[in-house]
């Protein structure tokens, strides 16, 4: 896909911005019980297909400036970018926004729900299996309200205006 300057400057504006919340929202942002706010961007792929790239940069600039390990740079950016391709492809044969943002939901609450004890926690001494539950179930209510409370609503306002 080729971008326009307008795409480009809009995807960099997306980025700068996923960072800045996740930067300034740093307690929320990170650790293994997360409410990060700048997921509420994940709408913008419904809107504007240079979003998806937006929210990757954004998503690995964040993570690196908030000091996550490599293993979270990686795969938590790749989650969030097979999110936003998701959430685009659905949102093109839907009008279902429950269903368009479901992909960061449960993407984020299976892929770094089950990674986050392993790098904020020691758990080699117990069994993983319940921690590693219960991060997945706390990422994926972390992300349903954010996607969801603030997403839903957001999104209702960026229809009211012309992409």
């Amino acid at each position: 896909m080729k971008l326009t300057v307008k795409q480009l400057s809009r995807a960099a504006v997306i980025a700068a911005f996923y960072a800045a919340l996740c930067f300034f929202l740093k307690p929320l942002s990170f650790g293994s019980i997360q409410l990060r706010v700048s997921e509420t961007l994940c709408v913008l792929p419904i809107f504007i297909p240079e979003a998806i790239l937006g929210l990757f940069i954004g998503c690995v600039i964040a993570n690196l400036l908030g000091g996550a390990l490599l293993i979270d740079v990686i795969l938590g950016s790749i989650t969030t970018f097979t999110a936003a391709v998701l959430t685009r492809f659905i949102s093109k044969r839907t009008d279902n926004i429950y269903l368009s943002l479901f992909p960061p939901v449960i993407l984020n609450a299976l892929i770094v729900g089950a990674y986050v004890p392993f790098i904020y926690s020691d758990i080699s001494q117990v069994n993983p299996v319940p921690i590693v539950l219960f991060s997945m179930l706390t990422v994926g209510i972390g992300q349903a309200v954010v996607i969801y409370l603030l997403g839903i609503p957001f999104s209702r306002a960026l229809k009211r205006i012309s992409f």
